[in-house]
This record gives C-alpha cells, sequence and structure tokens, in this order.
C-alpha cells in the first residue's frame, strides 16, 4: 500500500503542442529589421529613425516593434506621425544590469514624429539571439 501511495505523488509530464505562424513568416509587413544576432542580458533602448530597410522615410500610422527570440515574442505599439518637430530623439543605451524578466517597454516619445524618430525600449534576462523589427500591422 506504501508503494501506491508513493506512486501517486510522483510528478506527472503534460505536453502541449500549440500550432502558431511565424511572425516573421510574413516578410512584406517588415519595414526595418534594427537588430538580427547575439545579444547580451540587459536593458536597452534602440533608435528607429523612421526609415525602412532601403532608407526611404516611412508614412505616418501605426508600427509594430517586434522583438522576436526563439522562446518568446515581444510587441509595441508605435505612433508615428507626419512631419518634424526638428528634435533629435535618439537616446540609445545599453546598461549591464541583471534583468529578472524579459520585456519591451513603451517606446519614447509617444506619438512621435516620423522624421524625428523614436526610441524602442526592452530588457532581456539572459544571454540570446534575437531579432527586432519594424511592421505594419495585419491589418495594412
Amino acid at each position: 500500500m506504501t508503494y501506491n501511495y508513493m506512486k501517486a505523488l510522483l510528478p506527472v509530464s503534460v505536453f502541449l503542442f500549440i500550432m502558431c505562424s511565424d511572425p516573421l513568416s510574413n516578410n512584406d509587413r517588415i519595414v526595418r529589421t534594427l537588430i538580427s544576432g547575439p545579444m547580451q542580458s540587459g536593458e536597452y533602448s534602440v533608435f528607429w529613425n523612421g526609415t525602412d530597410d532601403h532608407e526611404n522615410l516611412a508614412e505616418a500610422g501605426t508600427y509594430i516593434a517586434m522583438l522576436y527570440t526563439r522562446n518568446f515574442t515581444l510587441i509595441d505599439t508605435l505612433t508615428a506621425l507626419a512631419g518634424t518637430e526638428k528634435k533629435d530623439n535618439r537616446n540609445e543605451y545599453y546598461n549591464t544590469i541583471p534583468v529578472l524578466m524579459d520585456e519591451m517597454y513603451d517606446n519614447e516619445p509617444d506619438p512621435f514624429y516620423i522624421e524625428d524618430g523614436t526610441n524602442i525600449h526592452f530588457a532581456l534576462s539572459q544571454d540570446m539571439s534575437v531579432q527586432l523589427t519594424i511592421q505594419t500591422p495585419k491589418n495594412e
């Protein structure tokens, strides 16, 4: 009887499979790739200057900043206004302080003028390979 009681307390493995599409499979939505490769853990601020991968100025509208890794995807919505305030919004940094969780913070400034650019802020809890892209939403 003791054996059966102990057997009931043993851990059980449960596998759950969720099928979804690869968020990067729709490359026609990608406006700009800001990062693609390995990064160290820490806090980051990466500047997007409002241009596409061909250095053409993007249009005013809604964009998605997508940080994609093997284990997770983080998303922030960006609102770009037409024109400029003639401000230098660049505020790039990398801080090696320990980070407890992976997260993406609101871009700054938000909304922003497309010609002035905006900063994408995020944190990585461990060294990993990442891809940070600016994309148009699916419905556009």
